[in-house]
This record gives structure tokens, C-alpha cells and sequence, in this order.
């Protein structure tokens, strides 16, 4: 899936796929699948805390999260999780590990052999995260759907297609679709004038299969009539 990065949470929470994608993919099973693995847990965890503040409307949760979050669902009349069973226990468990993770890992720590050890913090998390918008009452957001990184796999130049649409490229009315992909100019797609070119935008954030990072649409022979920042990991 294309991945339109809309906020700083679903970067952080694609950080963690990624890492996932590499720890599995890695040849390294000696030292880097541990660096991929740990880097990946924390990532998630990191991911959850923001979406708990989003949730509840409460920075700063890392110390004393439990208390904390517990206090700000209630200053909002909101029911509290029980820490003692289900996946409210499963959290505190992938909390107790990225603690150790980030202040005193130890060997075993630091050199992990098994993928499903991120695998898992990934699904209880994301699981977490529905439960934590739903205890502050608020509809739990798409990103954490958001299952699939392909690592190293397909991480080559992409050949970019240009597509006319019932329009003649010499045509000095013409609308041009431009996408911007690591610091180049790719035109997708040529337009005749007056058409919806916001559209065809939307249609590229949906399939793009490589990363971008604006858009620009130009009338004729160079006039620029639209520019968009973009922040677009593709897959």
C-alpha cells in the first residue's frame, strides 16, 4: 500500500515496520537482526505513547505512564484501563521491555534472535492503540492498520510513466502533474485544460509506489498554477 504520512505518529509507527521488514530480511543474524529488532520495539512503543497523548489530550506520559495515563483518562471522565488482564497487561509487558531496552539491556537484549519478539509488541500495540481511543471516546484513527514494509525487498529505481489523457502534449493550455521523488521532477500526467487536476493528485497519493515529497501541477509551456507538499514513504 502507499503510505501517505499524514502525521508524526504513523511516521514513527512505518519506522517500526521498517525494521521489522529488515530484521527478518537480514543476513546479519549475529548483530544486525538485534539492532533491527531493538530499534523496531522501540519505535512502536514510542508510536503508542503519542497516540495515548493524542488520545487523551495529555503530553508527556513517558514517566510514570501508567499513573499518568491513568490520570489524564480520568480528569475526562474516562474509564481506565485494567492493567491486570487482557491486552492492558500484554502493554505493560512490552513496557517493561523497551525500559530495559533503552536503560539497561542486557546480552540477551542486545543480541535477540526471534522476529516474532517485534512481531509481537507490533500487534499487541496496535491493538492498544484502538483500545486507547476508545476508552477517551474518540473514533481510533487508520494508521495502525498498517501492516505491510517490503525492507530491502523492491528498493530500486522505479521507471516513472507519463499518461496523456485525451490531450496533445504540444498543446500550450495543457496541465501538467508533477511529482517530486528524490529531488527530481517526474511528470505523471498531462491533462487538458480546465481539467481536475487535484484529482489526479489524489489518485497518485493512493498508488505511488516510490517516496514523494510535493506536487506540482503547470499550465502550458511552465507556469506553475499549484504546488503541495507531500510526505509520501510509498512501499
Amino acid at each position: 500500500m502507499s503510505k501517505n504520512i499524514t502525521t508524526p505518529i504513523y511516521h514513527i509507527w512505518t519506522d517500526a515496520l521498517h525494521f521489522r521488514a529488515l530484521a527478518s530480511q537480514t543476513y546479519n543474524k549475529d548483530w544486525n537482526r538485534g539492532t533491527y529488532i531493538r530499534w523496531g520495539i522501540i519505535s512502536a512503543w514510542t508510536a503508542f505513547e503519542m497516540a495515548c497523548q493524542d488520545a487523551v489530550g495529555f503530553d508527556r506520559l513517558g514517566n510514570r505512564f501508567k499513573d499518568k495515563l491513568n490520570y489524564a483518562l480520568k480528569e475526562n471522565n474516562c474509564d481506565q484501563p485494567n492493567w491486570g488482564e487482557g491486552i492492558w497487561q500484554k502493554v505493560g509487558k512490552v513496557y517493561e521491555l523497551r525500559k530495559s531496552l533503552v536503560h539497561s539491556p542486557s546480552r540477551e537484549d542486545l543480541r535477540p534472535t526471534s522476529v516474532e519478539r517485534l512481531d509481537e509488541a507490533i500487534e499487541i500495540l496496535r491493538d492498544a492503540i484502538t483500545e486507547i481511543y476508545l476508552l477517551a471516546k474518540s473514533d481510533p484513527p487508520r494508521w495502525q492498520l498498517d501492516d505491510k514494509d517490503e525492507g530491502w525487498v523492491n528498493q530500486h529505481d522505479y521507471v516513472n510513466v507519463t499518461v496523456l489523457r485525451g490531450v496533445d502534449h504540444k498543446d500550450t493550455r495543457r496541465i501538467e502533474v508533477v511529482y517530486i521523488s528524490k529531488g527530481k521532477e517526474c511528470l505523471s500526467e498531462v491533462l487538458p485544460p480546465d481539467s481536475d487536476y487535484k484529482a489526479a493528485i489524489e489518485s497518485i497519493k493512493m498508488n505511488a509506489l516510490c517516496s514523494i515529497s510535493a506536487f506540482r501541477v503547470y499550465q502550458g509551456d511552465g507556469e506553475l498554477i499549484y504546488e503541495e507538499e507531500a510526505s509520501i514513504r510509498g512501499v
